[in-house]
């Protein structure tokens, strides 16, 4: 075999390796560089020991001390890519926010006119605290067209995400009884991704909604229905905050 034969077959291995390595890896849970701390036991688990006595040699009288330094470099150039890459998503997705409802979280009937291609001046805000944590904004013509949603504003993200959850769990129950039970397409649920749509989505066709959630905020858009339609409205007010 040929000395570039050689080296494209390592660089070939060394790529498969750094990308079982990134799958391993979990998103970090902290805003701060030593929230990355606990992924280092996994690539050191990825990297072969040259000094264990069961790795000194290859076949061909290739050393591992010779052979194991690719590996080695793929170790941490994987984390220092998931450091560069992952650290300021989890730095967003674990930030929590507090927002000022009386006034929609500073999202007005401007911006809705802007979602609906309308005058403003043909929207009615309306703003409704349900529940200590749980709103309800909404920006209707006089014939009951708009905007609309569900804002739940959690103590922290990790409260958040587990409602998150629950709403997952939820839908399948609810995909299991006879209204919906083998008749919706996408399934229980399913997720959107996209610019400007949070940490994570949730869209169903059991309500015709679409759930998102940021840092400690969930959003439900109500209206307008249409899954294009909500996805739009959702990143509109997800971009005030």
């Amino acid at each position: 075999m040929g000395k570039n034969r050689v080296e494209a077959f390592s660089d070939g291995v060394i790529a498969i390796i750094i990308t079982i390595m990134v799958l391993e890896l979990k998103v970090p849970h902290g805003e701060k560089i030593k929230s990355l701390v606990p992924l280092i036991p996994v690539i050191k688990l990825r990297i072969p020991d040259p000094n264990d006595p069961a790795n000194q040699y290859l076949p061909g009288g290739t050393t591992m001390k010779k052979s194991v330094l690719p590996i080695q470099l793929a170790g941490l150039l994987t984390f220092l890519l998931f450091a560069v890459f992952a650290g300021p998503a989890a730095a967003q997705g674990n930030k929590t926010y507090t927002l000022d409802m009386t006034k929609c979280a500073g999202f007005t009937a401007a911006d809705a006119a802007k979602v609906l291609g309308l005058p403003a001046s043909k929207l009615t805000a309306k703003t409704e605290k349900i529940a200590p944590n749980l709103w309800r904004c909404s920006f209707i013509t006089s014939d009951g067209k708009g905007l609309s949603y569900s804002v739940t504003i959690a103590p922290d993200v990790k409260k958040a995400a587990a409602e998150m959850e629950q709403l997952r769990s939820n839908l399948e129950v609810a995909a299991e009884t006879a209204p919906f039970k083998n008749k919706l397409p996408k399934g229980a649920y399913s997720e959107i991704s996209g610019p400007g749509l949070g940490d994570e989505t949730v869209w169903t066709d059991v309500n015709g909604t679409f759930t998102v959630r940021k840092g400690n905020v969930i959003l439900q858009v109500l209206m307008p229905a249409g899954k294009v339609e909500q996805v739009k409205a959702a990143q509109a007010f997800l971009a005030t905050f």
